[in-house]
């Protein structure tokens, strides 16, 4: 963070390995910053779905009157699907 801005922040909290808040100042709302880095798609549905637990508790958890964000690396994995045209 520049130091210009380290006066906005109003909490940093590390939830897990996998996901973090970040509370900042704003002119007219405050606002979390909910940070993830998401399970790929080799852990067990037990992991992925602690995660995603996890990750809907710090959701509500955050004031409502923020301005809540959720960014970073959600593991999202697209395939190519062959799509057979018929004349």
């Amino acid at each position: 963070m520049k130091k210009n801005l380290k006066h906005l922040v109003m909490d940093f909290k590390a939830i897990s390995k996998r996901i973090c808040t970040l509370r900042l100042k704003g002119k007219f709302y405050n606002y979390t910053i909910i940070n993830v880095h998401a399970p790929t798609e080799v852990f067990t549905e037990e992991e992925k779905e602690s995660f995603y637990d996890l990750l809907q508790k710090t959701y509500e958890e955050c004031p409502s009157y923020n301005v809540k964000i959720v960014t970073g690396d959600m593991n999202a994995k697209l395939r190519r699907r062959k799509y057979i045209v018929q004349q």
